[in-house]
């Protein structure tokens, strides 16, 4: 391109030059030719694979955002997903002393809340992967390499998240499951 046509920045010019061998070891002969032509020109060298390394590096702080920011939103989840839990356990610790007074065993409570959080999750994911699965068309032109609806990213989302509500339930289930049912009857 010619110099005069150089217009984002006239105190710049960039010489891309093709070697057969290292890039590195042809900077000497490069510097030499510059020298000849205008000794007082400052150079600098860099591979193309630094030039390009650098013109993604906005790309890669701004992807690595959004991963920092997908893992405090599922850890935010885990604490939702949890606490709801928790609560409702709370909130039946009478019927659940109950049912283990009239011969519930310790693994059915534990299988009954726990498949209760499940089938909230289930919902859950319902909902949203039918959202996501409307929002990814419109996502398509920032998306490079990836299809807004590739089944895998889907199946790991769905099945990260139903990892993450067992682990979140399978806490206050254990808790409600080791209830004493004569204390919870007498604490009314």
């Amino acid at each position: 391109m010619p110099y005069r046509q150089h217009s984002y920045n006239s105190a710049t010019l960039n010489l891309l030059v093709r070697t057969a061998g290292a890039p590195e070891a042809s900077i000497g002969a490069i510097r030499h030719a510059a020298a000849e032509v205008s000794p007082d020109v400052p150079l600098s060298f860099s591979t193309m694979l630094d030039h390009v390394s650098r013109g993604v590096e906005d790309s890669k702080f701004r992807a690595l955002l959004v991963g920092l920011f997908a893992a405090v939103a599922v850890c935010l989840a885990t604490a939702g997903v949890y606490g709801v839990m928790a609560y409702a356990v709370t909130e039946r610790s009478k019927e659940i002393g109950l049912r283990m007074a009239l011969g519930a065993s310790r693994a059915s409570v534990l299988q009954l809340i726990i498949r209760q959080g499940l089938a909230l999750v289930v919902a859950g994911l319902v909902v949203g992967l039918s959202v996501a699965a409307a929002t990814g068309r419109f996502l398509k032109t920032v998306l490079f390499d990836v299809q807004p609806l590739d089944a895998g990213v889907y199946f790991g989302v769905a099945l990260l998240l139903a990892l993450v509500a067992l682990g979140a339930g399978l806490v206050p289930a254990r808790r409600a499951s080791g209830v004493d049912p004569v204390k919870v009857l007498k604490a009314d």
